[in-house]
């Protein structure tokens, strides 16, 4: 049987294509498991999603998406549709908004997806169809009965990460010498803003041992020689990261790769820089998020302070390691003068990279929860695309607004002012940023994407 799986990204936006699908390599990796190496033939794609559907013709197809891409999904499902072919559809949206279910889709895997979907091919494999009464003994899923949507019993979480095996690398294509992986799921945090932590639900760590594995994997046989991180927060747990150090050590790898993770700036101090140094982390991304006391603690609670940011920031640049930051600006109640605390904020400490987002309400967040409430968001809302938080000036007169204090075009003014500093963050310390043997590649891209968002505006100007 042919499994083709389509991650439903924006192939415009140079953000969205940098990063190999890791989550479908997972399922993959997780089926072979389960279901034999060489028992089914797996493809995946984010591009071509028409050719590949007529030349590899498969038996079932598997959609993964976020939020803001939702309606992609949507219209690979109807061209999957038209063909007669199956559709599995999983990722945080689905999982967040079971609501939003497509009549083009048969099947959509809630939260963790390697047990589901594994389940499903199984399933598929001995009666070549979806039939609805054994679909309702499959746990975690949402499909359609009599023309409802119907929700089984939620699955149990996979509790040990070990049993899952590294993604299917072998299928993503991947070029270059910076590679990505995950160690973990979940954040023990629950930021205001945030999906993942409600997806995962839980935090679960891979043990240092298999994660030294996967390195030494990526080093020996893909060339590895950076190698980011991309769990919610690689810092979790300080005596596995000792761990890790200890069995790169014992390996012989130690030194030989960079690494980049994500932080917390409460977790940062003296002790987690020095281990960080000593593992070779070149650059730790920090959710900063504000620079004023009451906004930071509207967002992330009260667990970190305006302090615990700089102090972070200062300690990493003291040390070599390159900080970066992200930052939200525009919640709610948030004044015009508390926004620009976080600009000033930035502009005294010494980040090598920032980015800001104006807020944007996800699925599955209280932001959400308080934008529905509120009536910024209707009830059928399906416009998925003003979602992107990542290109607020795109789309700003159409995107939705949760401040209550600035207008749509105030909110856009003080916006472009942090880009303007950004560039120039960037641009200033660019000759010393570890990946700056990317920028070639990510300036072509970026270039692609301005082309394409100028055309369109001709178009829609025409």
């Amino acid at each position: 049987m042919k499994i083709l799986l389509i991650s439903a990204i924006n192939t415009h936006v140079e953000i969205e294509i940098r990063y190999p699908q890791l989550g479908l390599g997972y399922l993959v990796s997780y089926a072979r498991k389960i279901l034999g190496a060489g028992s089914h033939e797996f493809k995946i794609i984010n591009t071509d999603i028409e050719e590949t559907l007529d030349s590899f013709r498969p038996d079932l197809v598997g959609i993964s998406c976020f939020s803001p891409n939702y309606g992609i999904a949507k219209r690979y499902a109807s061209l999957c549709r038209q063909r007669s072919v199956p559709v599995m559809v999983g990722g945080i949206h689905i999982s967040m908004l079971p609501s939003s279910f497509s009549k083009d889709m048969d099947v959509g895997v809630l939260y963790e997806g390697e047990e589901t979907m594994a389940e499903l091919i199984s399933l598929y494999d001995r009666t070549s169809r979806f039939d609805k009464n054994d679909l309702a003994n499959v746990k975690g899923i949402i499909y359609w009965y009599d023309g409802h949507t119907k929700i089984t019993e939620p699955r149990e979480l996979i509790k040990k990460i070990d049993d899952i095996p590294p993604p299917a690398r072998d299928l993503l294509n991947l070029k270059g010498t910076h590679l990505s992986m995950f160690t973990s799921r979940g954040c023990p945090y629950e930021c205001v803003f945030c999906a993942s932590t409600r997806f995962w639900r839980t935090l679960r760590l891979a043990s240092a041992k298999y994660v030294a594995n996967e390195i030494k994997d990526l080093y020996y046989n893909y060339g590895a020689k950076l190698i980011s991180f991309y769990d919610d927060l690689f810092v979790a747990n300080k005596k596995r990261l000792y761990d890790l150090r200890d069995v790169l050590d014992s390996e012989g790898i130690l030194g030989k790769i960079r690494f980049s993770c994500s932080a917390r700036s409460n977790l940062i101090d003296d002790e987690m820089v020095k281990l960080l140094k000593d593992m070779n982390v070149v650059s730790v991304a920090l959710g900063l998020e504000s620079g004023h006391k009451r906004v930071l603690n509207y967002l992330k609670g009260s667990s970190v302070t305006i302090e615990d940011n700089s102090r972070a920031v200062n300690l990493l640049d003291k040390n070599g390691i390159a900080p970066n930051a992200a930052f939200v600006i525009g919640s709610p109640d948030e004044s015009k003068d508390e926004i620009l605390a976080t600009y000033d904020f930035i502009r005294n400490v010494p980040l090598r990279n920032f980015n800001v987002y104006v807020m944007t309400p996800l699925p599955g967040t209280p932001i959400w929860d308080e934008a529905v409430e509120s009536g910024c968001i209707a009830q059928d809302f399906d416009d998925w695309a003003i979602l992107d938080a990542v290109h607020f000036t795109r789309h700003y007169k159409k995107a939705i607004i949760v401040s209550q204090k600035l207008s749509r075009d105030d909110l856009c003014k003080v916006y472009k002012k942090f880009q303007r500093l950004r560039y120039w963050t960037y641009l200033k310390n660019a000759h010393r940023h570890p990946f700056t043997k990317d920028l070639p590649r990510m300036l072509i891209a970026l270039a692609k994407e301005q082309v394409v968002e100028l055309k369109r505006k001709f178009q829609t100007n025409t």
